[in-house]
């Protein structure tokens, strides 16, 4: 259902700990802008802490672009559309650890009050979480369930405790970062690039050299992502295939079907099937 990312296998913890199903990744690794491993702007139904150990990076969240330093956290809940951006060749370590959490679980609520996606912790509290992070990663192989439930709620809590939320250091354009808000608040009233580019007074070829120095990403690419994320949500709330086409601002239903699978795999109204209740865990 949800477009594909690159996940490792899924393990299951007690019912005791709220925390049905977890994932980790440890990348050490050199990444280029235009590699088919580069995971796109995408959202998923669980929360999503990304811990970045490399000297320089951005991260795209909700139309807010995030510059990171070395020991920063991202913290994404469920259907947050997000990307880690890869503008160049770099040489990248971070760990990201997947929850599939019930959104009444006291671990969704500890992290529902952090209020924001960019964390910075403290020299104390970022040594612990790579500790954990490291642990959970070892405990892996011996499949010990009750200690793999501590680390991980250990490393909620001291998501929590460190509570370092200082302002982030943001796109260095304010018309981008201008741009970018009017896409994550509007993109449903936005009709295509050229209606972008009247609504801030500026070139199409501006624009483009914008997104390009920032994102590696065209701005239809990311007009379009996020249209989508709005179509997904309204046949979430059960609106029609058609009625969350135009809502969504498409204007042909057929292309949308058709863009629609492309990204998650499925049609919408399978996808609007699937979705009715209890949404389930998909990679």
């Amino acid at each position: 259902m949800y477009e594909p990312i690159n996940i490792p296998e899924i393990h299951s913890l007690p019912d005791a700990v709220s925390c049905t199903r977890f994932a980790l990744m440890h990348n050490r690794t050199i990444v280029y802008p235009d590699s088919k491993k580069n995971d796109p702007l995408h959202l998923h139904p669980y929360w999503e802490i990304y811990l970045h150990l490399s000297d320089e990076g951005s991260f795209l969240v909700n139309g807010h672009l995030y510059s990171l330093k070395k020991g920063d956290v991202i913290l994404t809940a469920t259907k947050d559309l997000h990307m880690r951006v890869v503008s160049y060749p770099i040489e990248q370590e971070n760990y990201c650890l997947w929850l599939d959490i019930p959104e009444s679980s006291p671990i969704a609520e500890a992290l529902r009050n952090l209020s924001t996606p960019y964390i910075q912790p403290d020299a104390k509290h970022l040594s612990k979480l790579c500790f954990l992070l490291s642990e959970i990663e070892k405990t892996l192989e011996t499949n010990d369930t009750l200690y793999l439930s501590s680390l991980i709620l250990q490393a909620v809590c001291t998501l929590r405790d460190t509570a370092i939320t200082s302002e982030y250091r943001s796109a260095p354009s304010p018309l981008f970062q201008q741009i970018l808000n009017d896409i994550n608040e509007n993109c449903t009233d936005i009709r295509n690039v050229k209606h972008l580019c009247e609504r801030h007074y500026t070139s199409p070829s501006t624009l483009n050299r914008l997104f390009q120095k920032h994102l590696h990403l065209s701005p239809h690419a990311l007009l379009r992502s996020h249209k989508l994320a709005a179509a997904a949500k309204l046949l979430e709330n059960g609106e029609s295939v058609m009625s969350a086409c135009l809502h969504a601002g498409f204007s042909d239903c057929s292309h949308f079907i058709v863009l629609f699978k492309r990204k998650f795999g499925v049609t919408p109204r399978q996808y609007r099937m699937s979705t009715q209740g209890t949404a389930p865990f998909h990679l």
